[in-house]
Formats: C-alpha cells, structure tokens, sequence
C-alpha cells in the first residue's frame, strides 16, 4: 500500500462539519434495506440535477459531444437516467464504506468471462483491470475485493477530511495505491495481485496523447501501454453495471487484443479507448458523465466546459 493517510486535528475545524455531517448522514441510510437506499439516491440524484446546475452542464455537454446522433430530447432522457444512476451511486459508495460482510456478501453479482479473469490470475503473469468511472463502481469494488483480491489505484481526493474517509474505509477491503507510486503497482503485479486501473481520466496533455474518445480527442494516458511492454501483464477491460431489476450487478470482463500494445502509443490509446466506449455503450446512463472528460484540448481548440456569457 502507498503511504497511508492519518487524522489531522484540522480536520475538525468547521469549514469541515458540512463534510462530516454529509457522511454521517450517508452512513445511517446504509442501515436501510438495499433496495430503499437505492431509491434514497434516485431522490439524491433527482435533487442534484434541479440544484446543481455546474454538474449539470458538465453532463449536457458530454452526452451533446459523445451522442450527436441523439435528438437534444433523447439526450435530455438520458441525462435524467443519469443524473438518477449517479445518485443511486452515492449509496452505494456508502454501502461499500459501510455495510457489514454479512449483507454485502447477500449482494448477487454475475460475472460475464469469469473463465478469463481465473485463467489470466492462474498464468501468475499478474493481471491489470482497466475499467471506465461506472456509477457504481464503488460498490463493484467491494463486491469484486469480496471475491477476488484486488488492489486499487485511486487519485487523492482534493477535499482531505473526504480524502481522510474515502481512503481508510477502502483500505478494508483493497490495499490501495496513489495513482502515482508506480513501484508499489509493480509490487502487487509481481505478488500476483490484479490491480484496478481507470484509464477514462483526463491527467492532462502532459503524459498523454490525444485520442478520439466517441469521435472526440481526449487526452489518453500512456502510462498502460508502457507498463504491458516492458512487464507484460495480463490486461482486462471490467465493465461493471447494475442489473435493471435492482437484483444485483453484472460484471463484464473481456481481454484486450494480443496487438496489445503494438508499439504506438497513440495507435494503442485508440484501441483502449474504442473497448471503453463500447462498454459504456452498453448501458450509457450508467457512466460518470460529470467528469470532465474533454478538460485538456488540442492546441488551438475551445474549452467545451467553458460557459458562454449571456446579455
């Protein structure tokens, strides 16, 4: 694990009860049956999109670059789903934090290729899931420790009384890695150790290249395709959805192609995105739209996050 965080007595000042008391709230819902707290978040979810008009633009301008085909009706229902995905995820993320062994191990989960993920963990090569932010990937990621021992890159959560929480409450089910200490993720390959990988993040033009992600260029991270070419990993890409019935999740997993990597790195950024936005397309509603995911652009192009002023 990378260095573990630690309680800080400036985490008590008051700039930072709002944030304890969110929790604390988030943390008495898990006691309710599963199903209740999922609808719980629906409301969540609803409540964001009326009050949160940042988060919604964020989304209206992903679904309006990522789905043109889409009448602006049909991408106003989709934003709705998601907004209602999204909420459903927060409970979830506290049900991950929160909820005893004994419920979460009451919680279904099919995997879809569970013969792939058992092969590539057999070969002893160490094995890399790469996977897009789903809405309920917190959950999947407990429900995925509980079956499989998984360590977890994550990026440090710019909120520390969040970051605080976040990291000790993963740390019980996953040894975690900041995004960065690349020798503790060699550490955990060479152990035989499968580690969580979110390549659907925008870290900046810096160590990427640009790559079209549903027909827009995104800054894509290289630092995959380096790793598998010199360490040779097993790489899976893990789609993680949950059932339309509220009955459980599906876990897809499919192996990457053995041109994996081929030498390019931007040939093989297009290849990782492509799997991904056809995972998403699978149930698009149930993708973290509210991330940014066209920050960083090619010079020369026009920030799409960036409001136009109104007269």
């Amino acid at each position: 694990m990378s260095k573990p965080v630690t309680f800080q007595r400036a985490f008590l000042k008051p700039k930072y009860w709002g944030v304890w008391a969110g929790l604390l709230f988030l943390r008495l819902l898990v006691f309710l049956p599963y199903k209740t707290q999922l609808a719980i978040g629906r409301l969540l979810g609803r409540l964001t999109m009326r009050f949160s008009p940042y988060r919604r633009h964020i989304v209206e301008v992903n679904l309006r670059l990522c789905f043109p085909e889409l009448s602006p009706n049909a991408r106003n229902k989709l934003m709705q789903k998601n907004f209602l995905d999204i909420g459903m995820g927060t409970m979830e993320m506290a049900m991950a934090w929160w909820m005893s062994k004994r419920r979460i191990r009451k919680i279904k989960v099919d995997y879809v290729n569970q013969d792939i993920m058992d092969a590539a963990i057999d070969s002893g090569k160490g094995v890399v899931f790469i996977s897009g932010h789903f809405t309920c990937l917190e959950l999947a990621g407990r429900l995925h420790g509980r079956d499989y021992k998984v360590n977890g890159l994550y990026r440090r959560h710019k909120n520390p009384v969040f970051n605080y929480v976040m990291v000790k409450r993963r740390s019980h089910y996953a040894e975690l890695i900041e995004r960065r200490d690349f020798r503790a993720f060699l550490r955990s390959l060479r152990r035989n150790i499968p580690v969580w990988y979110a390549s659907d993040q925008d870290y900046g033009a810096k160590h990427s290249v640009f790559a079209p992600f549903f027909g827009v260029p995104a800054a894509t991270v290289t630092a995959l395709s380096k790793l598998q070419r010199i360490h040779k990993p097993i790489v899976l890409l893990g789609g993680y959805y949950r059932k339309p019935d509220y009955s459980g999740y599906d876990f897809v997993l499919t192996p990457m192609p053995e041109s994996f990597p081929s030498g390019d790195e931007k040939a093989d950024a297009i290849l990782m995105n492509r799997f991904l936005e056809d995972s998403i397309r699978r149930s698009p509603e149930q993708y973290l739209w509210q991330h940014r995911r066209f920050k960083t652009r090619p010079k020369g192009e026009a920030r799409p996050y960036k409001k136009k002023r109104e007269f």
